[in-house]
């Protein structure tokens, strides 16, 4: 066969080729992405939340290794009106040409004759007519995204707690959050039901926001998947009071968040000092104050911890036992009993830091009084284990009680 047609066919073959596989390379890379992560938790006037904060930040986590961009680069904290405004318009603006624009929302919202209001730190309404001025209406959110050119728009609010101001009898104020319009194009997601109320979850992430990062984080499920997933969890984690809600205009195509393995190599670690901080900042076992002062003895929460022990608010406890601390130093085949985590490697170290060959970091604390190890893992996550009687293994839970098994895979 002459060379010339050889080329020809050759340039055909790759041209049809490359028709054929634009598609999924276009699934792969989603476009530009852009997103708003918002946690409001530290209010001034009302009582505070726990777990928007941590929600956030798992949020941002998640989406970076999805490939957003964040607005501000990180999570945004405990805004009050002004700074709330200005991180909405700065929003609107980044999204403009961008392909898909997010915008994530964990705190206190509230319905008041069928509009829904996100509520800044400073919030402190006395009726109605102050919501214009001290709140922000939910669908400016919408607003800023019309006319982007976005491909697909998604809203998620884990914002149905109960009302703060409810004591105030604000006319027309009700339950939950009411279900909005959405746009073409877009897609709303809310914890629970219009009308009924989430709850804020007791292990430092609500129900919602963690069963969504967990499902984000599953390769080759597109969005709707995504969500049925979630309020599966949501349902199941909750034995069925709560059941998260979906509202969506008609949408061009498919997305996945990841439609390839899943690396968590999205940006710095979370500080192991302070995730081991807020571990055991309301811990009343001194033991976990003088684990803290061991692994982080210039850490950034000392003198709070000295104090603690010092002013008699933790009783005394035996210190650790260094031999049974030691037996857990090496290379561990981490398995978690869910579908959704893959087995990994944690490498244990004696200076009480871990690594597992994702990326993730990890502090560990030795408990004498329970023979057991807590490992607080950089990416929210806690495990209790036992280890067996010839520490070739260890046993436990994570935070939602799910199995987790541990074997050496080392001398």
């Amino acid at each position: 066969m002459p060379s010339g047609s050889l080329v020809s066919i050759l340039r055909v073959v790759m041209f049809w080729l490359a028709v054929l596989l634009a598609p999924d390379a276009q699934a792969q890379s989603g476009g530009r992405r852009v997103a708003l992560v918002i946690g409001n938790g530290a209010y001034r006037d009302v009582a505070r939340l726990a777990n928007p904060a941590s929600d956030a930040r798992l949020m941002a986590q998640t989406l970076q290794a999805a490939g957003f961009t964040l607005i501000g680069g990180q999570a945004q904290l405990d805004l009050d009106k002004p700074r709330l405004d200005r991180a909405i318009q700065d929003f609107g603006h980044a999204v403009q040409g961008a392909d898909v624009a997010l915008f994530y929302y964990s705190g206190h919202g509230m319905q008041v004759q069928g509009e829904n209001w996100l509520v800044p730190v400073d919030a402190n309404p006395t009726s109605t007519r102050d919501l214009d001025f001290q709140m922000v209406d939910a669908s400016l959110v919408l607003r800023q995204m019309e006319g982007a050119g976005t491909k697909l728009n998604l809203v998620i609010l884990d914002a149905c707690r109960n009302n703060p101001f409810a004591s105030r009898g604000m006319r027309g104020a009700q339950g939950g959050l009411a279900e909005m319009h959405a746009p073409e194009g877009t897609v709303i997601s809310y914890a629970t039901q219009p009308g009924n109320v989430a709850a804020d979850g007791s292990s430092g992430n609500s129900p919602y926001t963690r069963a969504l990062a967990d499902a984000i984080r599953r390769p080759g499920l597109d969005i709707f998947q995504v969500f049925n997933q979630v309020g599966l969890a949501v349902k199941q984690q909750t034995a069925g009071t709560q059941q998260p809600w979906l509202a969506s205009s008609p949408v061009s195509g498919n997305f996945y968040f990841f439609s390839g393995p899943v690396t968590v190599t999205s940006g710095p670690a979370a500080d192991p000092d302070t995730v081991f901080w807020q571990s055991i900042a309301n811990s009343s076992n001194a033991a976990d104050y003088q684990a803290y002062l061991r692994q982080f003895p210039q850490g950034h929460f000392v003198e709070l911890a000295h104090n603690r022990l010092t002013a008699g608010a933790v009783p005394a406890s035996a210190p650790v036992s260094r031999s049974s601390a030691d037996a857990i130093v090496g290379n561990w085949l981490w398995s978690v009993h869910s579908f959704v985590v893959p087995d990994r490697v944690n490498t244990i170290r004696a200076d009480g830091t871990c690594l597992l060959n994702t990326g993730t970091s990890c502090v560990w604390v030795y408990d004498p009084s329970g023979q057991s190890i807590k490992f607080i893992f950089s990416d929210h996550w806690t495990h209790v284990m036992q280890l067996s009687a010839d520490a070739r293994s260890m046993k436990g839970k994570d935070d939602w009680g799910t199995a987790v098994d541990a074997t050496r895979s080392g001398p």
